[in-house]
């Protein structure tokens, strides 16, 4: 019989040969398994990518599909910026679906004014209120004016006393714009309340106030020095007179406020009032360019003269929410990121500061 231990391997070495083997397997394995989740994970990338550029290029261009909306969410994609302050795509988007909303409502009870916008218009709406928004939340800021839960509860228990429950308000709303109470918050009641507040704060300002006085006084001694009533008037007038040279025509007692009344009337024909007049409107320069008396009937039918004056005035106007939005207007930066209509270029027209 042949010996075959010479041609036997001994058993360590069949484990060493076994172990290596098994080891290459599971390494070979293992790496293929990694590049397999490597090359998953480069074509997730990359159709992530590709959605990405595709949701912000539909951004880009306006579009207003659902896709586009959950792409503008998840991205954090701005549709402008007021000044700095960006506003949110999707919030255009979903403003745009509630004043479509309205409109369909409106059209169902044949009444409203939304029924008969077109999108460009509904869209200049929406995107009017959005920046209205972000510039009044920009002054609160300068003027330190803030919105307290108290604010907000009390102009709830307003709009609730309207309806029979809480419950009936929110299907009004829901019929009506699509959002439930907790959103209308949000969207309309909070920006109400923090917008009243700055009217208030503007309307109730010292030093503009001040400036507004002091401007008047300087005026009223420039015409008292021998400037022109009627160019003075079309240069610092404040209401529509102006361009008539500040003329409010004839009229009789009782048509006018008290304190302007009693100061026209107490001047004589061409006499200009030494002091401003003040009223709820603002400081006024007046003065009386003719006198008459006209036979005129009584409440009881009764002939009697009526003292009538034609008098100018030049008025100062206190500070007022509107004016001071539409100077706020003129100087701050908009910037669009998405292809809209922009209602800005057309900015004397405007419904700026209407909620």
């Amino acid at each position: 019989m042949e010996n075959t231990n010479e041609n036997r391997v001994p058993q360590e070495e069949v484990k060493t040969i076994d172990n290596a083997v098994s080891t290459t397997g599971k390494t070979d394995i293992a790496k293929n398994k990694k590049m397999f989740l490597y090359g998953l994970s480069a074509f997730v990338a990359v159709v992530i990518i590709f959605i990405g550029i595709f949701g912000f290029v539909r951004v880009r261009a306006g579009a207003t599909d659902g896709f586009t909306y959950y792409s503008a969410k998840f991205m954090h994609l701005p549709l402008m910026s007021v000044d700095g302050q960006k506003i949110a795509y999707v919030d255009y988007l979903d403003d745009m679906e509630a004043i479509k909303t309205m409109k369909n409502y409106e059209k169902e009870s044949n009444a409203g004014v939304v029924s008969d916008l077109t999108e460009e218009q509904m869209s200049d709406q929406v995107v009017w209120r959005l920046a209205n928004n972000a510039m009044v939340s920009q002054i609160a800021k300068k003027f330190d004016v803030k919105v307290e839960k108290k604010d907000i509860e009390d102009l709830k228990t307003q709009v609730l006393q309207q309806f029979k429950s809480e419950e009936e308000l929110e299907n009004e709303l829901i019929k009506r714009y699509g959002w439930n109470l907790k959103l209308y918050e949000t969207k309309v009641i909070r920006p109400f309340v923090l917008q009243s507040k700055v009217s208030e704060k503007i309307q109730t300002d010292k030093d503009a106030i001040n400036t507004v006085l002091s401007q008047a006084d300087e005026v009223l001694e420039k015409i008292k020095n021998g400037a022109s009533f009627e160019e003075m008037a079309q240069l610092y007038g404040s209401d529509g007179t102006k361009d008539s040279g500040g003329d409010l025509g004839w009229f009789g007692k009782g048509e006018m406020v008290a304190q302007f009344e009693n100061a026209v009337f107490a001047l004589k024909k061409g006499q200009l009032s030494e002091t401003l007049v003040e009223t709820e409107f603002g400081y006024h320069i007046v003065k009386v360019t003719d006198t008459k008396t006209e036979r005129v009937k009584d409440e009881s039918g009764k002939w009697v003269n009526e003292q009538k004056v034609r008098a100018s005035h030049i008025l100062f106007r206190f500070p007022i929410f509107e004016q001071y939005m539409d100077d706020y207007l003129k100087k701050v930066q908009i910037k669009f990121y998405s292809k809209i209509h922009n209602p800005f270029k057309n900015d004397a027209e405007a419904p700026l500061a209407n909620q």
